[in-house]
């Protein structure tokens, strides 16, 4: 449905926001909440990200820190509705007050499903199932380039359309998955989507910085997606003789490694891990379509495992958390290096299979054009995931240095 548009009634809630929490109630809350000390841990915790952004990115940020605390849901500004600092509001900002009230400012991740054109559009955002009018400049100033992005941002009050407030953030390659890795990383005690969205609103500079993520495109194999997908199940006593009849197992080290002929291969690279101590099997797989046609052998097998992966994340965001000083643990990379021999890394040719890589990448970075990493890994002699992942950290420094 196209997006009812009354242009005076955004203009006024504009200037209701501009007057009652731009001019007055952000000073006086940031003061009240010393703002000053938590800009300094920022700055020194993000520094190395904030570097590479532009400067007047973390003041735009903060500002809608506190919007997103004061005026989104039990929001700071009710907490001080009758302090002086509200005493000679008109009946105009009272009303706008008690719109927002009744409508609380709150984080979103949408995709555009109407470009209605003139900055209108339809939004929706799927894990809430909801459909929701937007008015934005922002949005439409990125172009076609990011018509399929998922748009991250501070959604206001509605009035007919709903406005953005601070930055918008496109990401075309990070997910949803990807984003509620990050806030359990930040917050182990996550579990529901409500959990998700007030971590965000009492700490979104984390989620802001991942714009330095946010160009990159996604990593494809032809029609696979390259993408880190792992499960944990709790299984007691598995019987690994059962399994020798389907699959091949190996054992080193107090650790099984279970796979399939075909699955185990590239680009999928599918393989379970069974450790023996923690009863725990781990299976993982660097393809959606490898991961659960994986799981579903193994069910098949009889073990009871189902193909929801617990974590579910791209290389662009593992670019991003060691940008954000999150290093991930990947556990099964080191499980497979108890069943894989010894690493190039400690061959003296190594080098120079790393410098033939990187001379194979300049011709695509100068025209723009997307390598096939499987090729040039080959002609290279290393394996996919070192190329694809050195690919990632080669593409942000070349665009840097334009």
């Amino acid at each position: 449905m196209k997006p009812i548009i009354n242009k005076e009634q955004q203009k006024w809630s504009n200037e209701m926001c501009q007057t009652v929490f731009d001019d007055t109630f952000m000073y006086f809350i940031a003061d009240k909440k010393k703002m000053d000390q938590l800009l300094n841990r920022t700055i020194k915790k993000y520094q190395k990200v904030l570097e590479e952004l532009p400067s007047d990115f973390l003041p735009r940020v903060t500002a809608a820190y506190l919007a997103g605390m004061s005026l989104g849901p039990n929001g700071w500004i009710h907490e001080y509705s009758n302090h002086a600092v509200f005493k000679n509001l008109t009946a105009d900002q009272k009303r706008w007050l008690g719109i927002v009230k009744d409508n609380p400012w709150n984080y979103v991740l949408c995709f555009i499903k109407k470009d209605w054109g003139n900055n209108y559009y339809t939004m929706f955002d799927p894990l809430t199932d909801e459909e929701f009018p937007l008015y934005s400049p922002g949005i439409a100033a990125y172009g076609k380039e990011y018509e399929h992005a998922m748009w991250f941002f501070l959604r206001t009050e509605k009035a007919n359309c709903y406005q953005t407030y601070g930055p918008i953030i496109p990401f075309r390659s990070i997910t949803h998955d990807d984003l509620f890795y990050l806030a359990i990383e930040l917050n182990p005690t996550i579990e529901t989507h409500e959990d998700f969205l007030k971590t965000v609103r009492t700490n979104p500079f984390p989620f802001y910085l991942s714009t330095i993520g946010s160009a990159y495109p996604i990593t494809m194999n032809r029609s696979d997606q390259v993408v880190h997908c792992t499960s944990y199940f709790d299984i007691p006593d598995l019987d690994m003789e059962t399994l020798k009849a389907n699959f091949q197992v190996e054992w080193n080290q107090g650790v099984y490694r279970i796979s399939d002929p075909k699955w185990t291969e590239f680009p999928h690279f599918a393989n379970a891990y069974y450790v023996e101590k923690d009863e725990v099997l781990i299976c993982y797989a660097m393809t959606d379509r490898g991961f659960e046609a994986f799981i579903n052998l193994l069910s098949i097998a009889g073990l009871p495992v189902n193909d929801f992966a617990d974590e579910r994340i791209t290389p662009t965001m593992i670019v991003v958390l060691d940008k954000l000083g999150i290093k991930k643990v990947d556990r099964t990379s080191q499980f497979e290096r108890l069943f894989t021999p010894k690493s190039d890394i400690g061959d003296e040719n190594f080098e120079k299979k790393i410098n033939h890589f990187m001379s194979l990448l300049v011709p695509y970075f100068n025209s723009g054009k997307e390598p096939n990493l499987e090729q040039l890994a080959k002609k290279s002699d290393i394996d996919l995931e070192n190329a694809i992942s050195l690919y990632q950290h080669l593409k942000e420094s070349y665009s840097r240095m334009k």
